[in-house]
């Protein structure tokens, strides 16, 4: 970025193959490398501790086909949830092994996109206050505000996913469009921040 010594733009897009003129921007930002957050971003006390109340995600994910969903073996890598009925926040935990791949070795990741796409997923719970019988439609995430990967072990097993839905202060309470979420994700063990976007 002009100005910047540390920013840098990116831009993912597509052309049409009939129409070389057609082009599609799928996705733009800014990146950047910096320090690892430690510490401050690190997890203590009750958030760490096991789920209390842990429940199969298997019924979230049904639901989610019935609406239209279909998250591959890739893609359903969260073990078990805690929700509380009423409150627009609860804890997971995941798998953060990579999928199986055709190729070998296949690229390196920090956390690999499909693990990515299963951390957003913990929102879920969040964005229902933990009822699944308020799902209507097909959630997707839409934007990302901020973004950080922390430097990871290089082999990743399992991670704590914590997640809570913020009402944006417009439309109707009652409406997933209506609520942004923050989600974190740790070391189960040490409570050392992997991934955090907002």
């Amino acid at each position: 970025v002009p100005g910047s010594d540390e920013w840098h733009e990116f831009r993912v897009r597509t052309t049409a193959a009939e129409d070389q003129n057609i082009v599609y921007e799928h996705c733009k930002g800014l990146v950047r490398v910096q320090e690892a957050i430690g510490a401050d971003g690190a997890l203590h006390g009750d958030d760490l501790a096991p789920l209390r109340h842990p429940q199969s995600a298997e019924p979230w994910y049904k639901l989610q086909r019935e609406m239209g969903s279909h998250f591959g073996p890739s893609f359903r890598k969260i073990k078990q949830w805690e929700t509380v009925s009423g409150q627009r926040s609860c804890r997971a935990t995941l798998s953060l092994e990579p999928p199986a791949s055709a190729w070998d070795p296949q690229s390196a990741y920090p956390i690999h996109p499909a693990v990515l796409d299963v951390c957003q997923q913990t929102a879920t719970a969040a964005f229902l206050a933990g009822e699944r019988s308020t799902l209507k439609d097909v959630i997707i995430l839409s934007q990302i505000d901020d973004m950080v990967i922390n430097r990871v072990p290089h082999q990743l097993h399992d991670g704590l996913s914590l997640a809570e839905a913020v009402w944006t202060g417009r439309g109707r309470p009652e409406s997933v469009q209506s609520w942004s979420t923050n989600v974190a994700v740790h070391d189960p063990d040490s409570g050392a921040l992997y991934v955090r976007f907002r």
